[in-house]
């Protein structure tokens, strides 16, 4: 089970070869394949537009946290946006994403 951050998106880091979106003192890593929605609007990692939807998250406060049997998780945003962390394929690594918490806290996609 992955907590729901209770503050809002405060940055999204990019680094070489994955990204995190940081709730202050949570953080979300990514290291597979992601999709952001928005209104009527889906982007996927990779596609033209997909880091602007990711920083237009900034500021938006986590309504559910929900991870599926596969590993899948999405997060829902106040706003109605989305963004779902899909389990990637096997050379991508253990985790498609990884949980950290205030309190030492970690859940991964393959944990759950």
């Amino acid at each position: 089970m992955v907590p729901v951050p209770t503050e809002p998106v405060s940055q999204v880091v990019f680094v070489h070869d994955y990204f995190q979106v940081v709730f202050h003192d949570d953080c979300f890593s990514f290291y597979g394949p992601v999709e952001v929605s928005s209104d009527d609007r889906e982007v996927t990692q990779g596609r033209p537009g997909f880091c602007d939807a990711l920083v237009a998250l900034i500021g938006e406060r986590a309504t559910s946290a929900i991870v599926g049997d596969d590993g899948e998780l999405t997060i829902a945003f106040s706003s109605g946006a989305g963004l779902r962390a899909r389990p990637g394929p096997p050379d991508v690594g253990p985790e498609a994403w990884l949980f950290n918490g205030p309190s030492g806290q970690i859940v991964g996609s393959s944990c759950c």
